[in-house]
């Protein structure tokens, strides 16, 4: 499985951490989901998400070292350039929140971060409803409005 292309991604929302491992096919090879307890701040919802990171990495039966990094969607408006968080509406606290430093550390991976809604209209258009298209509209409902 080492000579596999392997990457970890987390979906980071205001009730809920989805974390998985996948093949760069995009089938996945092990997940986690656990809740957000965004109202705990900053410092408990990332120690939650890096958990999740973890226990997806360790179900997949690999280590870190097979994880070529790990991809982050935050909800809100996001500098994923920076890897910043700028200000999440229903994450308290996260306000200039360097999120793909602090994941990417504390796993001692690389770590990107993109906005939620941006990351999962580009899924639907590399790998769903949106194949074959050259341009996609695409919007979320969920504990907020994204698109």
């Amino acid at each position: 499985m080492s000579e596999q292309k392997i990457a970890a991604g987390v979906d980071l929302g205001g009730t809920k951490i989805l974390s998985i491992v996948e093949t760069a096919d995009g089938s996945v090879l092990a997940e986690d989901r656990r809740p957000t307890l965004a109202e705990d701040g900053p410092d408990a919802v990332i120690e939650r998400i890096v958990a999740s990171l973890r226990k997806a990495i360790d179900e997949a039966g690999v280590t870190t070292d097979a994880i070529l990094g790990a991809g982050i969607s935050a909800p809100g408006p996001c500098d994923p350039a920076r890897g910043i968080v700028t200000n999440a509406p229903n994450l308290p606290g996260f306000v200039d929140l360097p999120l793909s430093m602090r994941v990417g550390e504390a796993l001692g991976l690389p770590a990107i971060l993109e906005n939620d809604a941006a990351a999962a209209c580009y899924g639907e258009y590399r790998y769903g409803a949106g194949r074959g298209y050259e341009h996609i509209v695409y919007v979320t409902l969920g504990t907020g409005i994204g698109g």
